[in-house]
């Protein structure tokens, strides 16, 4: 650690809290401009492959993503993202989630795991909520980091992480192809279940059960106050509920009790 750090923690705590905050704006626009990206990318995959517009080219992401950054988020009545109360709401979530990371771990490597696991499982709620959405480009990177993380600094090892995949993945895939074998459609997003087998990777086998059962539970409630909050807000969805984010809750519950 640099020596002004250690002679001068306030400029340290300093640092890091506007590093942090600077992460967190940043995942909450990433949360809105990456669906967007994955759609059009997947559109102009389908045109490629049938044939249907050869022209069409895709913008190169990172160029696609500053022109959404200053482009009013594609909407000339939207606010610039990074200016958006949505960006506020989510900063103030992540800030609180890493705060309460270092509280609990200190300032560690492994805090530093942690803390990057929950902004991703903050950015993974936001878009499964809005988008029904669970990016394997996100999700599946988050596995293998699992995985190395408690091979190195966690306390499930890489035995029962490993296992936390593979009952994560079945817990809800087994379930789920039952359903439609009898009903004949899916009764649950395949993301659903990457996103289980990921949790599994960064909390151990032994901890599903519980955070499965806690997930239910909230979501139970999450359903009601929706079906609620419909009669007030017309425009609000309730056709489709997303699951992700009650996992997210529920293993950041479990991690911390």
């Amino acid at each position: 650690m640099p020596e002004i750090f250690v002679q001068y923690p306030a400029i340290f705590y300093l640092t890091l809290g506007l590093s942090s905050l600077l992460v967190v704006a940043l995942i909450s626009v990433v949360s809105a401009w990456l669906p967007r990206w994955l759609m059009t990318s997947w559109d102009a995959e389908a045109r490629e492959l049938l044939e249907l517009d050869t022209q069409f080219k895709m913008l190169n992401p990172w160029v696609s993503f500053w022109r959404y950054c200053f482009s009013r988020g594609g909407d000339e009545k939207e606010v610039v993202p990074f200016l958006s109360v949505r960006t506020l709401l989510i900063s103030l979530v992540g800030l609180a989630l890493i705060g309460f990371t270092v509280w609990k771990v200190g300032i560690t490597p492994y805090a530093g795991m942690l803390s990057l696991w929950m902004l991703a499982l903050l950015m993974l709620s936001v878009i499964d909520y809005e988008t029904q959405l669970l990016p394997d480009v996100i999700v599946l990177p988050l596995l293998w980091i699992g995985l190395i993380t408690n091979a190195l600094l966690g306390t499930a090892g890489l035995q029962g992480a490993l296992w936390g995949v593979v009952l994560g993945y079945l817990i809800l895939w087994l379930p789920a192809s039952l359903y439609k074998l009898a009903r004949g459609f899916d009764g649950m997003g395949r993301g659903d279940f990457k996103f289980l087998a990921m949790l599994g990777a960064w909390m151990g086998w032994h901890q599903l059960p519980l955070l499965l059962l806690l997930a239910c539970v909230i979501g139970v409630i999450g359903g009601l106050a929706l079906m609620i909050l419909k009669s007030k807000l017309k425009h609000l969805r309730t056709d489709y509920v997303a699951f992700g984010p009650y996992l997210a809750i529920a293993a950041v519950v479990v991690q911390w009790t």
